[in-house]
């Protein structure tokens, strides 16, 4: 079709081509085409028969000579795919929420097929030589003469993938959603009755003898559920007026009485007095561009233009590669929680044995601190901070379910109860934690008070927050493909789904921060320590010690929470083993009464 310039340099430096060593200077006596055309280059390099044949010749002298034509791919309009989703979605949303509708909707007869036949080829001296634009009259050796419309199918329109002298035909396989966008479509600027049904099926080459009950059942459907569809059909009219100025046509190679003559209608054609059918076969074809099983290419030459619109095209489903998906991250996360999970339950059993052992000898409310400390003293900050980050992660991460309801399935939100949201919110205070641990170097001794005030206030904080702005998901389907380096790769996408909120994370960082931060400067209030050199910062700020004599005595189930793993052997003392340091230690049986023979004296 169109002669580029590499096309140019390929004939110049070739020495068996018309052109072979000339110059690409016009103004030079060697100028390659001074008298040699690009069509000629074409028809000596075979890409052009020789003779042409009078297909091609018609199409030459309609739109201009081959070599100097542009192909240009016409994008569907974005108001045809408004128009197209929202019958969609108006159809899927009554589906889901009306079971009668369901019903009605399965319920209503599929058509095989839809072969459109323009009322102005209706003439026993037409016969049918070709289709395909780029092939011309490639069927011109057994035409195809028109006699009844049923045994009279038009010729397959351009694919990429229908090769010249292929004997393929124009048809549709329609699903029941394209017969109903095209009558709705159809019908939005037309009174439909029974006579414009049956004119649907007379000029169809593949009715049957059901067709008019299979438009009439769909026009039924529309008509009784119009409510639904009121919106998208309020667009219909101006779709149609914004498409017919396209000039969009199908295109035939015809004979007509024998003389070669080149078929082309506006498939929105205005001239409805003498064809009823033929703009809901515009609508049919419509249906197959937004769908993107039909493609419009605009062949524009030296002497004209053509807009014509394909056959339908092979469609390919791919999978996703599950190896494409990043998942590293989450297991290192799933991981970190599952170790932690671990290390908690086995811990809390241990306490729970302790208290057994001595149920009137425990400070119960250290009991209240168990997340805290076993957290930054058994697991450490690290991972405590992967923790944290996994819980805002699930926080702001909406969960979605695919739901089947009757024949259909649908997406849907699970209603998360308020005392879940309440449960779920205190996992920020993971991070708050690891906040004050931190922290401890510089608030030291108001870290007792203001710690805790901190966590509550952040829990508080984030069930009012997921309470009043839950997160939610986005998703669509937006399908769009991008070249690379010319035409080597082509990279595509057929949707977009987002489950979270990147942006959530950073504020949930940023309401931690602030909880901490007002509550340390609310706090004036200090809390006395112990001074043992066993206790990390968790354990000696966080966790309640007794004194007798100046000495703090912490009881065995708040000691395991400090790292002290601890065994009283009542004829000898403690025997205590230190996890921070990594070191055995024995420590005397005091003599004191009552609770504090139970509990481990902190000499050091």
């Amino acid at each position: 079709m169109y002669w580029s310039f590499a096309s140019d340099l390929w004939a110049i430096a070739t020495n068996t081509t018309f052109v072979g060593g000339r110059s690409l200077l016009r103004a030079s006596a060697r100028f390659a085409f001074a008298n040699v055309t690009s069509a000629m280059l074409l028809t000596q390099n075979l890409t052009l028969p020789s003779p042409l044949p009078a297909g091609l010749t018609l199409l030459a002298s309609t739109i201009g000579p081959f070599g100097s034509v542009d192909m240009v791919y016409v994008p569907c309009p974005a108001s045809l795919l408004s128009w197209y989703h929202r019958m969609l979605s108006s159809l899927n949303r009554l589906l889901v929420t009306d079971r009668d509708a369901q019903a009605a909707f399965l319920s209503l007869p599929l058509k095989q097929y839809v072969g459109p036949f323009p009322k102005a080829l209706n003439y026993t001296d037409i016969a049918f030589v070709g289709g395909n634009l780029l092939c011309g009259d490639d069927l011109a050796a057994s035409p195809l003469h028109v006699s009844i419309i049923v045994a009279s199918p038009l010729y397959r329109a351009f694919t990429p993938s229908t090769a010249c002298h292929t004997l393929v035909f124009e048809f549709t396989s329609p699903d029941k959603f394209q017969l109903l966008f095209a009558l709705a479509g159809y019908s939005a600027s037309r009174a439909i009755s029974t006579k414009t049904l049956s004119s649907l099926c007379a000029y169809d080459f593949t009715a049957a003898y059901s067709c008019s009950d299979v438009y009439r059942a769909m026009q039924l459907f529309l008509t009784l559920y119009n409510a639904s569809f009121a919106a998208p059909n309020e667009l219909a009219p101006g779709l149609e007026a914004s498409v017919r100025q396209l000039d969009v046509q199908f295109v035939q190679f015809i004979l007509n009485a024998s003389v070669p003559s080149l078929f082309h209608a506006n498939i929105f054609d205005d001239d409805q007095a003498q064809d009823a059918s033929w703009p809901f076969y515009g609508w049919v074809f419509l249906y197959g561009w937004a769908a993107g099983t039909r493609e419009v290419v605009r062949f524009a030459g030296d002497s004209g233009a053509l807009t014509a619109i394909s056959g339908p095209l092979l469609t390919h489903s791919m999978r996703p590669n599950p190896a494409e998906i990043r998942h590293d991250l989450a297991i290192v996360l799933l991981t970190s929680v599952q170790y932690m999970t671990v290390v908690f339950v086995l811990l809390a059993m241990t306490i729970a044995l302790y208290m057994m052992s001595s149920l009137l000898h425990i400070e119960g409310r250290n009991l209240f601190q168990m997340n805290r400390t076993i957290g930054l003293v058994w697991i450490g900050r690290p991972c405590l901070l992967l923790r944290s980050v996994t819980a805002m992660v699930c926080l702001h991460t909406s969960a979605i379910s695919l739901t089947q309801v009757g024949a259909v399935s649908a997406f849907t939100t699970p209603v998360v109860p308020w005392y879940t949201r309440l449960l779920v919110s205190g996992e920020v205070n993971w991070l708050v934690y690891v906040l004050n641990d931190t922290l401890s170097v510089y608030t030291k001794a108001t870290t007792p008070v203001y710690a805790t005030r901190s966590a509550l206030l952040a829990w508080l904080v984030m069930f009012v927050w997921i309470s009043v702005s839950p997160a939610t998901y986005d998703a669509r389907l937006e399908r769009s493909c991008v070249a690379l380096d010319m035409d080597q790769v082509l990279t595509c996408s057929s949707g977009y789904v987002q489950l979270g909120s990147v942006r959530r994370l950073w504020y949930t960082l940023a309401v931690c921060c602030s909880c901490v931060g007002l509550s340390f400067v609310s706090t004036r209030q200090t809390s006395s320590t112990p001074t043992s050199l066993f206790l990390s910062s968790a354990g000696k700020y966080m966790l309640r010690t007794h004194k007798l004599n100046g000495l703090d005595y912490m009881d065995k189930a708040s000691g395991l929470m400090a790292g002290l793993v601890s065994l009283h052997w009542h004829a000898h003392g403690f025997y205590v083993f230190d996890i921070k340091k990594w070191r055995f230690l024995y420590v005397a049986s005091p003599d004191a009464p009552g609770r504090f023979a139970h509990a481990i004296p902190l000499r050091h």
